[in-house]
């Protein structure tokens, strides 16, 4: 019911700001070989390639808990783990959102915008430990 109202907000009080015409863009036509090469080439700097292996490990860790949690609090606590794991994305994604935009707000003023990159590396290691 909450996302309604917002969304009828969004859409009759935000304008999309005009579209400009990249005129070099339009000039320079690239063939379908070399736009795939310039993906190809951004997808294997290794930023992104560890980047990507942190989050791996981080999912892999979240699904080996997902999948024994339910054995642990059955055996061990008598209980349903629906009761206790219910609120954890809840609470535990409104807090790191939160903080990790707090934390790239200010890392981006002192030191400019890669600092969100380091934001971005720093929790998926953080995870991983």
């Amino acid at each position: 019911p909450v996302p309604f109202p917002c969304a009828f907000i969004l859409a009759f009080t935000i304008k999309e700001p005009p579209k400009r015409r990249d005129t070099l863009a339009e000039s320079v036509r690239l063939s379908n070989r070399s736009r795939q090469f310039q993906l190809a080439k951004s997808f294997l700097s290794p930023a992104l390639f560890f980047l990507s292996i942190a989050g791996g490990i981080r999912n892999g860790g979240g699904l080996v808990l997902a999948y024994n949690v339910d054995t642990f609090f059955s055996q061990y606590r008598h209980a349903n783990s629906a009761h206790y794991m219910s609120w954890v994305p809840l609470v535990g994604g409104t807090v790191g959102a939160a903080l990790g935009g707090f934390l790239s707000d200010a890392l981006v003023v002192r030191f400019g915008r890669q600092a969100r990159v380091i934001i971005l590396i720093g929790s998926q290691v953080r995870e991983v430990e």
